[in-house]
């Protein structure tokens, strides 16, 4: 078949997914629907802002749908007699009656690890906050359990010391691209055969909540840093101090510093550094409640007295999950 006759229904929500769906229709995959979530609604206002995904679709004047729940609402679909469904971080688990709407072509999705490593819902963070060197995209067939099918194409992404959340989904942006314009006809030719995946090589990923982003003064050094990457720019990892000031934390780097777990041990000459589990980490970037990110030596011009101040626990942060846990 060729990509120009096939009809795709393209499912996918964020920013990510929505850079993709642009290359499908810069090279002329017949895209004949989108599904993404609902409108969110953001602000002050309320206001039902509608996804990344959304926004393109409806640039292009594609057909869309946004169902709570496409599995209980899926005809917008089977009335477009998809040939394929092509997933990219659409955000919600498909039903086999659903994935069986993709007529020609078994229904496949672009995700963003090495697989079988990191299946799940956050693999780009999960991969940082692990300090993995390397990651990839695949395009993987779509089964009933998570993340498991044949694997029928794959792009390595090496990740670098400095990369964050950030840059590090602009690289497998990029990577996906590649793997749009390059496999996706193969496989909609019927050239790729797809290969298992070693179930015995499987790990997972999950959901963050808010509790998961908190710099604990428990974390290692290298489990901070991993931490502060791995929600960096957005949402941003965070600390709070005793004197209830609390920072978002941009850019870290191990500190040389000794001194106490859980305490500011280091707050002039450009330095800021914090004691943690086995070690010190110094911050570079930070974000006051209202203010935009600054560098350290402004962040300590405009800040005293935090020398000695302790760093709140996580518990103390969240204690209502931390009863929760007991």
């Amino acid at each position: 078949m060729d990509c120009k006759d096939c009809r795709i229904v393209f499912l996918g929500t964020p920013a990510l997914a929505a850079e993709g769906l642009e290359t499908l229709l810069a090279h002329g995959f017949n895209i004949v629907g989108v599904v993404s979530q609902p409108d969110a609604a953001k602000g002050r206002e309320r206001t039902p802002t509608p996804s990344p995904v959304s926004r393109v679709a409806l640039a292009h004047q594609i057909p869309l749908h946004r169902p709570e729940k496409l599995n209980r609402d899926y005809g917008f679909v089977a009335d477009l007699h998809p040939d394929l469904l092509l997933t990219y971080a659409f955000g919600q688990i498909l039903s086999t009656r659903v994935l069986a709407l993709s007529s020609s072509l078994p229904p496949v999705n672009i995700h963003a690890s090495d697989l079988p490593r990191l299946r799940g819902a956050s693999p780009i963070q999960t991969a940082l906050l692990n300090g993995d060197e390397s990651t990839a995209v695949c395009l993987m067939e779509m089964v009933k359990q998570m993340d498991a099918g044949r694997v029928f194409a794959r792009r390595k992404v090496a990740i670098a010391p400095e990369d964050d959340c950030t840059s590090l989904t602009a690289k497998i942006s990029r990577a996906a691209a590649e793997l749009i314009v390059e496999d996706l006809p193969a496989y909609i030719a019927g050239e790729l055969a797809g290969e298992p995946q070693d179930e015995s090589q499987v790990t997972f990923c999950h959901m963050f909540q808010r509790r998961d982003e908190y710099l604990d003064p428990s974390l290692t050094p290298a489990q901070f840093i991993g931490r502060v990457r791995a929600f960096s720019e957005k949402p941003g990892a965070f600390l709070r101090l005793e004197n209830g000031l609390q920072l978002k934390v941009y850019r870290a780097r191990l500190g040389h510093q000794a001194g106490e777990k859980g305490k500011i041990i280091s707050a002039d000459r450009g330095v800021l550094a914090v004691g943690v589990a086995g070690g010190s980490v110094e911050l570079l970037t930070v974000q006051k409640p209202g203010k935009k990110p600054m560098g350290v030596q402004d962040f300590l011009n405009g800040t005293r007295g935090l020398s000695g101040l302790r760093i709140l626990s996580v518990d103390e942060v969240f204690p209502a999950e931390a009863e929760e846990n007991k």
